[in-house]
């Protein structure tokens, strides 16, 4: 089974590459956790797997749209994790309720989250269930 972290790197299951942890990121999440590499996965997404966001970017943050339009591409981001790395998820254990420490949830996020629950692993042991996980 293929690794969340190794070092400073951070395995992304969709395009099968390791990248770089965001500094800041490892600040704000626990070290080794599930928040923490999905927080760098949906940055990771952002930057290297939508390709439209780097172009847009600029344009937004000209036009005082860069917080929201950061905001959408991120939501999307998630939708797309869970659905690309449904099993990459199960196999590390991840819960639905990892994704709550992240910020903002939309109806989108809403949508999904159950349907990629059923494919979300029991916790393992030693971690306490908590709500949203699949019993």
């Amino acid at each position: 089974m293929m690794e969340l972290f190794q070092g400073v790197l951070v395995y992304c299951p969709l395009c099968e590459k390791w990248f770089s942890r965001s500094t800041y990121l490892s600040t704000v999440f626990p070290a080794s956790s599930h928040s923490l590499w999905f927080a760098n996965m949906v940055m990771h997404y952002r930057h290297e797997h939508v390709v439209y966001y780097n172009h847009s970017v600029h344009y937004n943050s000209w036009h005082g749209r860069y917080e929201n339009f950061k905001s959408e591409v991120n939501e999307r981001a998630k939708r797309q994790i869970l659905r690309g790395a449904k099993r990459f998820l199960r196999e590390h254990g991840f819960m639905a309720d990892d994704l709550d420490e992240l910020q903002g949830h939309d109806e989108g996020d809403a949508r999904v989250r159950p349907q990629t629950a059923r494919g979300v692993a029991h916790p393992p042991p030693g971690r306490p269930a908590c709500r949203g996980t699949v019993r």
